[in-house]
């Protein structure tokens, strides 16, 4: 018998056919993968209860992924069931507070980590076009998730105005219609985006390749972004997408205007916005000012 806190409200239907909660689950989570191969494989008669027998689940794995490594097997067979798993479970929290992604960066804590982004070598990061600042510098200026990062092309940046095209339709790129948006690139990041294509994608990885674009598949900058945190001495709550948290305080904190914020990160509802947005002292608007960081209301996007 499983324990859960208190608070958790636990309601089972794990002995409904896999193939009904599995195609269910693939339209909340809007990812095929790796559910179709799962579902192709199960057949129509089996339960989800069943594909929790060890017998089965090594059987599925042999014919599925054949020779693959522990990594990969987890990623593609074990995660996707277990999430499945608790959401037949029904495992969740009664409604309280949100301490979703509560850490943002400070002005200060952004310049240690583009300073170290800028001498990656002498942190066990072999980066010499110092790729990785670029991605840090692109994201955290404006608020993009770093898959749609990673879908920005040469082409879509009008640097004139320093503004850019959010397209949100490539795979990886993408969450809900608002992600399709313009956003404003600040002079501070630019001025740490180095190596540019004239085409193209402008984030690449360290061997100048674009990264693979696919769904929820921002994390391929971790490790390094990881190394380099820790040379910041910033606290593991410190992640990739962290910066786009910091990006949508940052730009509330110096304009207050709600419709720009919603605007420049996607978000259709305030309430979303705003669960990004963290609450910020008095005097973050001109800390961000004294360090070059301009988040101004007055280009219309």
């Amino acid at each position: 018998m499983l324990d859960f806190p208190p608070g958790f409200v636990v309601e089972d239907r794990r002995d409904e056919l896999f193939f009904i909660v599995a195609r269910e689950f693939q339209g909340i989570t809007q990812d095929p993968r790796p559910f179709d191969r799962l579902i192709e494989y199960a057949g129509p008669s089996i339960t989800f209860r069943q594909t929790l027998d060890p017998a089965w689940r090594y059987g599925a794995i042999v014919v599925l992924h054949p020779g693959c490594k522990p990594a990969t097997i987890k990623r593609n067979f074990l995660v996707p069931l277990n999430a499945l798993n608790k959401y037949l479970t029904n495992q969740r929290r009664e409604k309280g507070c949100d301490t979703h992604r509560m850490f943002w960066l400070t002005p200060e804590q952004a310049e240690d980590l583009l300073a170290v982004a800028g001498t990656p070598e002498r942190y066990g990061v072999k980066d010499p076009k110092r790729r990785i600042r670029t991605a840090i510098a692109f994201i955290l200026g404006t608020g993009c998730r770093t898959g749609e990062g990673f879908a920005v092309e040469a082409s879509d940046i009008n640097w004139s105005t320093r503004e850019c095209v959010i397209r949100g339709e490539s795979e990886g790129a993408g969450k809900t219609e608002a992600s399709k948006r313009m956003v404003y690139l600040p002079a501070k990041a630019a001025e740490h985006m180095e190596y540019l294509p004239e085409d193209g994608p402008i984030i690449l990885n360290r061997k100048g390749k674009p990264f693979k674009l696919r769904y929820k598949g921002g994390g391929q900058i971790r490790r390094e972004f990881e190394k380099l945190r820790q040379a910041a001495e910033l606290p593991k709550e410190c992640t990739p997408y962290s910066l786009r948290h910091s990006m949508a305080t940052w730009t509330y904190a110096a304009t207050k205007d709600v419709k720009l914020l919603m605007s420049r990160g996607g978000w259709a509802k305030h309430d979303t916005a705003f669960r990004y947005a963290k609450l910020a002292p008095s005097d973050l608007p001109s800390r961000l000012k004294s360090y070059g960081w301009d988040f101004g209301n007055d280009l219309d996007n």
